[in-house]
């Protein structure tokens, strides 16, 4: 049986605002301006420079080391909505045609150091995972085209009908069940235990070492994290940190939970490489996400994209989404055509369902 510390006295609500401010203060580059009274999505903005080299298919990696390739394949993005937590979203075009940056970015009140230098100039402006299947024509919003581009399915745990840990158990197929009690027991006969808390367990050093053994092995490297970032969140009410702890208390790896008003949503996943399929911690951290998902009385758990054999094990469903991009420069159109016509051959996640069991 699944034993968790669950050290929650009265459960929070992420406060929006304080969570879209503590995303700038970790990387000014991300997160620009946002409407301080009710943390609208509408008002949040954020600039990345996209590699192609790290999220194209593995299969072109040498056709990615090229210079030129290199080049052609950095688009600068703008984006509304936040570019994390949480993943779907309804950011909607109507934003940019109100207020747009990108034409003058030094009279808006962004604040993206890093990129003033350049006065922004995307290359493409995007509306990022929308709930739903791409539209199978270009949309128009103002004076702009929006290509609607198949994006990472999110996968979501549903939670309605069980109150407990062992009714989830239960409703597994046996052959699950039987592995996730295999690794259940493996877990605490080398005794170990599970906690959720409020606060860290450790140094946002050490967690940004354990977040790094799972970013450099995923097939899309996202907009990476900073060590700040895992300092800011552990100050976040309604940030929730799964952990798993050895018999002495050595930290052996942490689960973000997000706790937002209307859904709950599972965050980055930390364990040191020396720990890395280690003692099951893996699936226990994923058991024990699911098990305070049902003492804060979710129905439903958002997992996110990646590791999409293991979710479905889990009982999650794949739930698509789709992105909006909008062309502003002449690479930005190469691109929006590119990925409309042969994104799932080119990225590796945009795929048959079946195909993304693989990850």
């Amino acid at each position: 049986m699944l034993k968790l510390s669950f050290e929650i006295s009265t459960p929070q609500v992420i406060d929006l605002p304080s969570y879209f401010n503590a995303l700038h203060e970790s990387d000014s580059r991300r997160i620009g301006s946002l409407n301080k009274k009710n943390g609208d999505f509408s008002d949040l903005r954020y600039a990345f420079e996209l590699r192609g080299s790290e999220i194209l298919n593995p299969r072109f990696s040498t056709l990615a080391s090229f210079r030129l390739i290199q080049k052609l394949c950095k688009i600068r993005v703008l984006g509304i909505g936040c570019p994390f937590e949480p993943y779907i979203q309804s950011s909607e075009p109507q934003a940019f045609v109100e207020n747009p940056p990108h034409r003058h970015a030094k009279e808006n009140s962004y604040r993206f150091t890093a990129l003033s230098h350049r006065n922004l100039r995307p290359d493409v402006l995007m509306c990022a995972n929308r709930p739903g299947a791409a539209p199978n024509t270009t949309q128009r919003f103002g004076d702009r085209s929006w290509y609607p581009i198949t994006s990472f399915p999110n996968m979501v745990l549903n939670l309605d009908t069980l109150s407990t840990f062992e009714e989830y158990l239960a409703a597994r197929p046996q052959k699950w069940r039987s592995s996730f009690r295999r690794n259940i027991r493996h877990f605490y006969q080398c005794g170990h235990r599970l906690t959720c808390t409020e606060k860290s367990p450790v140094s946002s050093e050490r967690l940004y070492e354990g977040y790094l053994t799972f970013f450099n092995r995923a097939p899309v490297k996202w907009m990476q994290h900073t060590p700040e970032y895992f300092q800011r969140m552990s100050q976040q009410r309604g940030v929730y940190w799964i952990n798993a702890m050895s018999e002495n208390n050595a930290w052996l790896g942490s689960i973000l939970l997000f706790n937002f008003a209307d859904k709950l949503e599972a965050g980055r996943i930390m364990i040191p490489p020396s720990r890395y399929r280690h003692d099951r911690i893996y699936f226990n951290l994923f058991y024990a996400l699911i098990a305070s998902a049902m003492k804060l009385e979710a129905s439903q758990l958002s997992l996110e994209p990646t590791a999409y054999r293991a979710k479905k094990r889990l009982g999650a469903d794949l739930v698509e989404t789709h992105n909006l991009l909008s062309p502003v420069s002449l690479k930005g159109l190469l691109a929006c055509n590119v990925l409309k016509s042969a994104g799932g051959w080119i990225l590796p996640l945009l795929r048959p369902e079946a195909d993304l069991y693989r990850y």
